[in-house]
C-alpha cells in the first residue's frame, strides 16, 4: 500500500504541474511578444517575491485560459490530477486500516 500512495502521489503531483505549465504556456502563446511571461517551473533561484508574483501570475493564467479556451480539458485534467494526488494515498491508508494492516 505504501507503493501504491506513493506512487499514486508522485505521478499525479508531476501530471498536475505538468498541466499547469500547459495551460501557462498556451496563454503564453496567445499573448502579443511584449506581454509574454517567460518563467519556468524548473527556476529555483528566484527570491521570496518573485515567487509569490508567480502564484498570483498562475491564477491569473487559469482565468485567461478559460477566457481564451474555453473548451480546452486540460483545465479539467489539472484539477483532476490534484484531486487524485491526495486521494490515491488517502484512499490507501483507508483500506490499509479495514483491512487491519496499518500502513
Amino acid at each position: 500500500m505504501k507503493i501504491i500512495a506513493g506512487s499514486g502521489f508522485l505521478i499525479f503531483g508531476i501530471l498536475w504541474l505538468y498541466w499547469l505549465q500547459s495551460i501557462r504556456t498556451d496563454v503564453n502563446k496567445a499573448l502579443p511578444p511584449d506581454q509574454q511571461d517567460p518563467w519556468k517551473w524548473w527556476a529555483w533561484d528566484v527570491s521570496w517575491r518573485e515567487a509569490m508574483r508567480r502564484n498570483l501570475k498562475m491564477h491569473w493564467f487559469w482565468g485567461e485560459h478559460a477566457r481564451l479556451f474555453p473548451t480546452s480539458p486540460k483545465r479539467i485534467y489539472c484539477s483532476v490530477s490534484i484531486v487524485l494526488a491526495f486521494t490515491i494515498p488517502i484512499t490507501c491508508m483507508i483500506v490499509s486500516i479495514l483491512i487491519g494492516r496499518p500502513i
